[in-house]
């Protein structure tokens, strides 16, 4: 089967090339809250997602990884969706650094995948 692949800023992710677009933004949107009312780019097999500009929101910081999240997100949310994404946050140390920068590092011994 052949598959689309779809592009958020470092994230990548292949799904079924039938995935209907409907259905696609709201698992986005789901995952990347930020996505919900995203600018979306269609090319050939390639679907990126971008945050539209001037949305206000966190800077969540995972090793390489930089998600913007909408500034009103709740912290235990926050963990919950960053543990669904990357499992070996679960028990996440998360620090936030400075004012909009909220910094997640697994706990030392955490064992991954």
């Amino acid at each position: 089967m052949e598959n689309i692949t779809v592009v958020y800023g470092d994230t990548t992710i292949e799904v079924p090339a039938n995935t209907e677009l409907e259905a696609l933004k709201t698992a986005m949107a789901e995952n990347f809250p930020e996505l919900k009312d995203a600018s979306v780019v269609q090319e050939e097999n390639t679907i990126t997602f971008s945050p539209k500009a001037g949305t206000k929101g966190l800077n969540v910081v995972y090793g390489d990884t930089n998600i913007e999240v909408p500034d009103d997100t709740e912290l235990d949310a926050l963990k919950v969706a960053m543990a669904d994404n990357f499992p070996e946050l679960k028990g996440a140390e998360v620090v936030q650094e400075e004012e909009g920068t909220i910094r997640f590092s697994p706990k030392a011994g955490t064992k991954g995948f």
